[in-house]
């Protein structure tokens, strides 16, 4: 069977608006999960999380979050001029908005804490340590990877 111009360009056609409702139907079915669910708030108070930022920076006594590989912990620990803590870390991971969770913490007298994460899952984690201290608010943000 021979073909003849008009056919190949029919064909051509065809395959491609059958791409384009392939792309649309694969686009209409993705997972978009904002950072949070009250974003305006969050913009709203948003010079208040750099003010708490810059309080960390700035204060007398700094907090260190590192993640231990070796126990799959987090170690929370001060360096010393302040023993005892009282915080919030917020776990937030880009790609899945329902693995999100948040944890109290507080330092013991040696000014460490040690959390064990067996429910965390493999990748990028984002994690915002909160707290008050001298009664100021502080802030710091801290990037691990879950191999």
């Amino acid at each position: 069977m021979k073909l003849n111009w008009g056919s190949g360009i029919a064909i051509v056609y065809t395959l491609f608006a059958a791409g384009m409702i392939l792309f649309a139907v694969i686009a209409s079915r993705q997972n978009f999960d904002l950072v949070t669910d009250n974003y305006y708030e969050e913009a709203v108070n948003y010079q208040k999380k750099i003010d708490a930022g810059n309080n960390a920076v700035n204060s007398e006594s700094k907090l260190s979050i590192t993640y231990l590989k070796t126990g799959n912990a987090i170690e929370i620990s001060t360096d010393g001029k302040i023993k005892s803590t009282i915080g919030m870390l917020s776990f937030y991971k880009p790609d899945k908005a329902s693995d999100d969770f948040k944890l109290n913490f507080s330092t013991d007298d040696s000014g460490k804490q040690l959390i064990p994460l067996k429910k965390l899952a493999h990748g990028y984690w984002k994690i915002n340590a909160s707290w008050n201290l001298n009664g100021k608010d502080c802030f710091e943000v801290q990037k691990i990877f879950i191999p």
